[in-house]
C-alpha cells in the first residue's frame, strides 16, 4: 500500500464563513493585499495558489454547483494550507500561507452567488440572485457545511504534489456520460 503523503485533516466550515470572507475581501482588498503580498488572486477572501488554472467553470456550471449545495448534495470539501508562523506573538503569513490548494472553481461559485453575479434555480424553476432571497432562506444556505481539508507546511513541493493529487485524481466526464440528460442534450437527440 502506498504510504501517507500528505498530513490532513478535514475541519467542518459553515458557508457563512465563506461569505464573511467574501465581505471582507471586497470591503477593504488592500489588507488582504498586504497580509499575502505575494498573492496576485484571492477567492472568498482567500489567496490563491500561484500555480492554480484560471475560473474554467462557466456561468451555468457554477449555478448548477450552487443548486446542487442548496439540494443537499455533497460537495467534497476545498483544501487550504495553514501554515503560518509566529513573530513577535504575532501570526505571519508567508508566502504561501492560507492558500487555497484545491476547491477554486467550487469557491468561486458560491463567491459569485453570494456577490448576486450568478443565480440559484427556486423550487418553482426560477432563477434568483442571493439579493432576492428571503434572509431566512439566506441564513439556511449560510448553515450549510461545505467541509474544509487542512494541511499545514511550508515545503512548496509537497503543496504542489497535493495540488496534483486533487485535482488529477479522476477523469473528467463527457456530456453523453450524464445519468440524468440536460435539455440541450435531450433536443439533439
Amino acid at each position: 500500500m502506498p504510504i501517507q503523503k500528505l498530513n490532513t485533516h478535514i475541519s467542518p466550515r459553515s458557508l457563512s464563513e465563506l461569505y464573511n470572507g467574501v465581505v471582507k475581501f471586497h470591503r477593504d482588498p488592500s489588507k488582504l493585499a498586504k497580509m499575502y503580498p505575494w498573492a496576485d488572486r484571492f477567492v472568498c477572501g482567500m489567496p490563491l495558489a500561484p500555480w492554480q488554472r484560471p475560473v474554467v467553470w462557466d456561468d451555468e456550471m457554477q449555478s448548477r454547483f450552487v443548486d446542487s449545495v442548496w439540494a443537499g448534495v455533497d460537495t467534497g470539501s476545498y483544501m487550504v494550507n495553514e501554515w503560518y508562523e509566529f513573530v513577535d506573538d504575532n501570526i505571519e503569513m508567508l508566502y504561501l500561507s492560507g492558500i487555497v490548494i484545491d476547491g477554486q472553481q467550487r469557491l468561486t461559485s458560491v463567491e459569485r452567488y453570494f456577490k448576486n453575479e450568478i443565480p440559484a434555480t427556486a423550487v418553482d424553476g426560477s432563477k434568483l440572485l442571493w439579493s432576492e432571497i428571503t434572509i431566512l432562506d439566506q441564513r439556511s444556505f449560510g448553515n450549510k457545511l461545505f467541509p474544509r481539508t487542512e494541511i499545514h507546511t511550508n515545503d512548496e513541493a509537497t503543496l504542489r504534489e497535493a495540488y496534483d493529487m486533487r485535482a488529477f485524481g479522476g477523469v473528467r466526464h463527457a456530456e453523453d456520460q450524464r445519468a440524468v440528460q440536460n435539455a440541450t442534450a435531450q433536443r439533439h437527440q
